[in-house]
């Protein structure tokens, strides 16, 4: 039968789990976070501080923070004696410069309604960078990469961390509704975009 809720979904699992002795010796549990802004840069342990900020997020990513809070929220009440961190998809790219993150609107968008390029598959394409230098037989901060991350939801990413110790340029938008298309870098706005303009603007579409 469906299960109800997230919280009896857990619980459930944590019961499978420890009926096959695999929570003994647990000491953390991880929560990948799609969106957490311009606010973190690293995986962070949550208190209720994180929790208010990824729930202020939702409309950055109104498909996924929304899922990811609550199971936050139940997997905290249901272990509650071991710490949870939060790895955020859009921390990775955090260090892109201005001239990469900003669409070419007017400034106020970007200041008053958060309307810039977050960047999004951060874990993936934090991964890949390492295992390409891997495979090259190279340092990380000996190669100059262009990721890709392919699949229902897509994103690009250059990285030149010798040289540049920044994501010189992550395309994925605003939401993570921009990042399911490729976009030719600084051209294309994503429909999120386009929807945050048109509600800043009152403008009335047909």
């Amino acid at each position: 039968a469906p299960l109800p809720d997230h919280g009896v979904a857990l619980a459930l699992m944590l019961d499978v789990l420890r009926e096959r002795s695999m929570v003994y010796g647990l000491m953390a549990v991880g929560h990948r976070v799609v969106h957490g802004g311009s606010d973190y840069r690293e995986p962070v342990i949550v208190d209720q501080e994180v929790e208010d900020a990824i729930e202020r997020l939702i409309p950055l990513a109104p498909l996924h923070n929304p899922a990811g809070l609550l199971g936050i929220q139940e997997l905290r009440r249901l272990l509650p004696e071991i710490p949870h961190v939060a790895v955020f998809d859009t921390a990775f790219h955090q260090t892109m410069p201005e001239k990469a993150y900003l669409y070419a609107l007017p400034y106020h968008l970007y200041e008053n309604d958060r309307v810039r390029r977050y960047g999004f598959h951060g874990t993936s394409h934090r991964y890949v960078a390492a295992r390409a230098a891997d495979m090259l037989g190279k340092a990380e901060s000996d190669v100059n990469l262009i990721t890709c991350h392919l699949g229902n939801g897509s994103s690009i990413s250059q990285i030149d961390i010798g040289r540049h110790p920044e994501r010189l340029a992550a395309v994925g938008g605003r939401t993570k509704v921009d990042s399911k298309r490729v976009e030719c870098l600084g051209a294309v706005l994503g429909e999120a975009v386009l929807a945050a303009c048109v509600e800043e603007l009152s403008v009335v579409i047909d």
